[in-house]
């Protein structure tokens, strides 16, 4: 998985070096007046942007769970796809998967519990995984499998 990341990374960095420089035309509509500057210069913060996949390795380190000496590789596994496009385009891409079988209760009802209530059933979920933190890690899976995945695009 490491060189996976790596690879990924990598393939980010340079289709997002490329696409930084390509010149697009700004028009103000008040005035019609226009301007060419590149995406790079139009978009606040773009040389910090980060491929997408980092952020499950950044706050898996960060996390408590993490900080505690929880190997991400033993609790989880990935499902990694590498694809091209039409275009030619590589796409390196994955999802999280956790490592264990049994099933994992969902927690309910929480829409109308206060902060400390809500805090209480992280713990026990945290507790009933056997890991700081799982409830987060959980829900970023679910919310994954939902709207997409974590990708080099």
């Amino acid at each position: 998985m490491h060189r996976f990341v790596e690879l990924s990374e990598t393939l980010y960095l340079d289709r997002h070096r490329v696409r930084g420089d390509r010149r697009v035309i700004e028009t103000d509509c008040k005035t019609g007046e226009q301007r060419s500057l590149t995406l790079r210069a139009l978009t606040p913060g773009y040389d910090q942007m980060q491929w997408s996949g980092r952020r499950f390795f950044d706050d898996w380190t960060d996390s408590s769970a993490g900080r505690s000496g929880e190997r991400v590789c033993q609790r989880w596994t990935f499902n990694t796809q590498d694809s091209v496009d039409q275009q030619g385009d590589r796409e390196l891409s994955f999802v999280p998967q956790w490592a264990h079988a049994r099933k994992v209760a969902e927690l309910k009802n929480t829409r109308n519990l206060d902060v400390y209530s809500l805090y209480g059933k992280f713990t026990q979920f945290d507790e009933r995984i056997g890991m700081p933190f799982a409830w987060y890690f959980y829900g970023c899976i679910e919310t994954s499998l939902t709207v997409g995945r974590w990708s080099a695009y």
